[in-house]
């Protein structure tokens, strides 16, 4: 199941996006403005785990709240369920993402963490 990670970040929509969009999204990105004038993105890259032996995916959303706040939404998946510590590696990668934002001098807090996300739809 995939690890699950998100965080308000206090800067611009635009320089998350792209610091992400040139360091992470090795596969697909794009932007959509919304009703309201705000933007969001999605970007997907996948990277080798040597500790795992497998190819994860990373998918990243990006709200625009306000012009000096987004929300990070972060996906990591992959890996084997034989893995006993899989939840703690693909951890890991969602909080290199976070490093690498607090690297650049962006404040955050992170808002929610589930190890084994699931979301079950009913009718």
């Amino acid at each position: 199941m995939p690890y699950y990670l998100s965080a308000k970040v206090n800067s611009s929509y635009k320089s998350i996006f792209s610091i992400l969009n040139l360091s992470m999204a090795n596969i697909y990105f794009t932007e959509i403005a919304k009703k309201d004038g705000r933007s969001f993105g999605v970007l997907i890259g996948q990277k080798f785990n040597e500790k795992l032996n497998t190819f994860i995916g990373l998918i990243m959303l990006l709200t625009e709240l306000n012009d000096q706040e987004t929300l990070l939404e972060i996906l990591v998946i992959g890996g084997s369920l034989q893995v006993i510590n899989l939840p703690q590696e693909l951890g890991k990668e969602a909080h290199k993402i976070i490093h690498l934002l607090k690297s650049k001098n962006f404040k955050l807090q992170i808002c929610e963490e589930i190890p084994h996300m699931l979301r079950e739809f009913s009718d």
